[in-house]
């Protein structure tokens, strides 16, 4: 007698009804911005070590270089922005959340209940600086406006923020694609950072 395998049935996707609040993404947001300046100061102990082998190699005055470190220029304010970027951008469109967003329990969903793709990701990432204006105020009023809570970048991204709590059955992507997704960000945003530094010595 032959015996059924049971087919278990597919997870079906809502679209997200509820958005997360300010305060929550703001928590999740001072997180990240905690690991974003850590990996500007590792980025800056790797480069003074570098100078010192420099230094020493070639008979250059550290002092020189370090001051030049120091200098103020476009590239040095741009990039670590954009690095910046790149770290949500790459966290959010890999596995939906940011070690902030992980751990203040949010998700990045598309509209529509699907995953987060890296473009999506990328545009409200970019858009967090004209978001951040005033204080959040941008965002918040733009939150306030919105039945799901989607800030300017949601909004062009397509995107929404959510409470996993509230997604109870959703099939959240693993903690391995996670540390992966986080690697692979940090990486990015140092190298990008190490670059401005660079680009001052040049």
């Amino acid at each position: 007698m032959e015996q059924s395998i049971p087919v278990s049935s597919p997870v079906i996707v809502q679209p997200p009804r509820a958005g997360a609040g300010f305060a929550l993404r703001a928590g999740g947001q001072i997180i990240d911005l905690i690991v974003h300046n850590g990996i500007s100061l590792v980025a800056g102990f790797t480069m003074g070590i570098l100078i010192v082998i420099y230094a020493v190699a070639t008979g250059t005055s550290p002092q020189s270089l370090t001051a030049r470190l120091q200098t103020p220029t476009l590239s040095g304010y741009i990039l670590p922005l954009i690095g910046y970027v790149f770290y949500h951008a790459i966290c959010e469109g890999m596995h939906g959340a940011t070690l902030g967003k992980l751990i203040c329990r949010v998700h990045v969903l598309k509209e529509d209940g699907d995953p987060a793709a890296f473009g999506p990701a990328f545009v409200r990432s970019l858009a967090f600086y004209i978001d951040s204006l005033v204080f959040g105020v941008v965002a918040a009023a733009s939150m306030r406006s919105s039945e799901l809570q989607q800030r300017l970048g949601d909004r062009w991204g397509k995107t929404v923020v959510v409470e996993r709590s509230r997604f109870n059955q959703y099939p959240w992507p693993s903690g391995w694609k996670f540390v992966i997704a986080f690697l692979l960000a940090i990486i990015v945003d140092g190298f990008i950072i190490a670059l401005s530094l660079l680009l001052k010595l040049l």
